[in-house]
């Protein structure tokens, strides 16, 4: 009989959780991932003559006019100069049968710090520094970049870039797009709104939530938890700021140090939390990983600041794997404990499901593709969502406990009274009775003592005929006030 009436309980939970990972998941790769926002090339009437590049001694539009023709080399997008030569020219054409009568929109798929574009000599972007002492600027999305159709002739028109990397790491070159401009600025709206105004929002939303979490952390029944997601959003709110600063005050080896410990304290505070998440997690699985991030972050640390660029790779390489592995490993925790202490909250675990998928999305694809594709930012609706909610579905059940604890305090403290009252009752009671015996034996001794030894005196002088009448009469009046004062102090 109770196996009848746990299975469908049991079915419903599975059901409900089975629906809630598929609306989140399908509302997130269908919606907000970033794979939806890839480039289009809008092919206009033109041709593009093959890609070259060549290295820079000096980061400059004349250095990269003066090089030699041997000096250049024709390369295929997706191609990456190496980590020890920090700037580098890249050139090619864009051939039109006539000189076009709106802007061109243009889309230069560079990898690095910064770098500057010209036209036909013409500047197009020209904003940071370039060299030894670049700024950052490249790591704004710059999109489409306006091309004046007066700056462009019929036949072959130049476009030469100069990229720089300050930081330790590669200069990459990707497919170009080209077009109308305002044709291109039309179809990728989405992907500057995801990669510009998204990620700011996202930026502002994890800084008030880690506020939020760590001033709810003492408060908190869950500590673990709490903790653990002020660390997670503190961390990502920390690396969509690092990518907003073009010219921070610190070092370009710095950067990438803080950059990859910003890694590594993601992907570890990932496991910690949802190893938290169900109040039956490990401390010590958690202080284990823990003591595994801070030495890793120590040792990329290490090897950016003492080796410099030829320890890039492999201190990315130690904050991708651990993301991988970390992610991977929150992953199959969380699945395992989820049939035991997570399918009474089918919405918020598929939500936390989203964010795990998204940050292990992003591990892959930096590892195996070299590509930053921004999963996790993306998906920060889900993680908020899903944090929030784990904390406030914690702290409304903490609430309702809290009431019903005072309910039956309350309850338990008019029993008590009662019992107080009626004991109270009982001793006064008791006290009446021992008070009123106590009277009734000193009116009897009173009687015995006083009265009574008069009348029985004046009885026994009647009887032997020795009393006169004014003996007689003395004695009664005697007898007489003394009942008088009884009755007086019996008042």
């Amino acid at each position: 009989m109770d196996q009848k009436v746990l299975a469908p309980a049991w079915w419903q939970a599975w059901a409900w959780f089975a629906v809630a990972m598929a609306v989140c998941q399908a509302a997130y790769w269908l919606a907000l991932s970033p794979l939806l926002s890839q480039r289009t090339a809008l092919a206009a009437d033109s041709i593009v003559s093959e890609l070259q590049a060549a290295p820079l001694s000096e980061a400059t539009l004349q250095s990269a006019r003066s090089l030699e023709e041997g000096a250049w080399r024709t390369v295929t997008p997706g191609w990456s100069a190496p980590s020890t030569q920090r700037s580098h020219a890249f050139r090619f054409a864009i051939s039109l049968n006539s000189r076009p009568s709106a802007d061109i929109g243009l889309i230069a798929g560079v990898g690095a710090d910064n770098f500057h574009v010209w036209v036909n000599g013409q500047p197009i972007v020209d904003s940071g520094r370039l060299g030894a002492n670049a700024t950052f600027d490249a790591r704004q999305l710059r999109g489409v970049m306006r091309v004046p159709a007066v700056a462009l002739n019929a036949g072959d028109n130049e476009v030469m870039i100069v990229a720089t990397r300050r930081s330790p790491g590669y200069t990459d070159i990707f497919p170009s797009a080209w077009g109308d401009y305002n044709e291109m600025r039309a179809s990728t709206a989405r992907r500057a709104f995801m990669t510009g105004d998204y990620r700011f929002v996202v930026m502002i939303l994890f800084a008030f939530t880690a506020m939020f979490a760590w001033v709810l952390l003492p408060f908190a029944s869950n500590r673990a938890f709490v903790g653990w997601f002020a660390i997670l959003a503190t961390a990502l709110a920390l690396q969509i700021a690092g990518r907003r600063f073009a010219d921070p005050p610190w070092g370009p080896d710095a950067v990438m140090a803080i950059y990859f410990a910003l890694l590594i304290v993601t992907a570890t505070a990932w496991f910690c939390l949802l190893d938290a998440w169900s109040g039956r997690g490990s401390p010590l699985l958690r202080r284990i990983v823990a003591l595994i991030g801070v030495l890793l972050i120590g040792v990329s640390a290490f090897l950016l600041i003492a080796r410099g660029a030829p320890g890039y790779d492999l201190a990315g390489a130690i904050a991708d794997y651990w993301s991988l592995g970390a992610g991977l490993a929150a992953a199959a925790l969380f699945l395992w404990r989820l049939p035991a202490h997570g399918l009474e909250r089918p919405w918020e675990a598929a939500a936390l499901l989203v964010a795990v998928a998204a940050l292990v999305t992003d591990a892959g694809f930096q590892l195996f593709a070299g590509r930053f594709t921004g999963h996790l930012t993306a998906a920060t609706p889900f993680l908020i969502f899903a944090l929030i909610a784990a904390m406030l579905v914690r702290n409304v059940r903490i609430y309702e406990s809290m009431n019903a604890l005072n309910d039956h305090l309350n309850a338990r403290l008019a029993e008590r009274e009662a019992e107080i009252a009626a004991h109270h009752r009982k001793l006064s009671e008791t006290q009446r009775a021992r008070d009123l015996a106590e009277e009734r034996q000193r009116i009897m001794r009173d009687m015995h003592d006083g009265l009574g030894g008069q009348l029985m005196s004046m009885l026994l002088a009647a009887r032997r005929g020795r009393i006169a009448p004014g003996q007689m009469e003395e004695g009664l009046q005697s007898a007489i006030d003394e009942m008088r004062l009884m009755i007086d102090s019996m008042d």
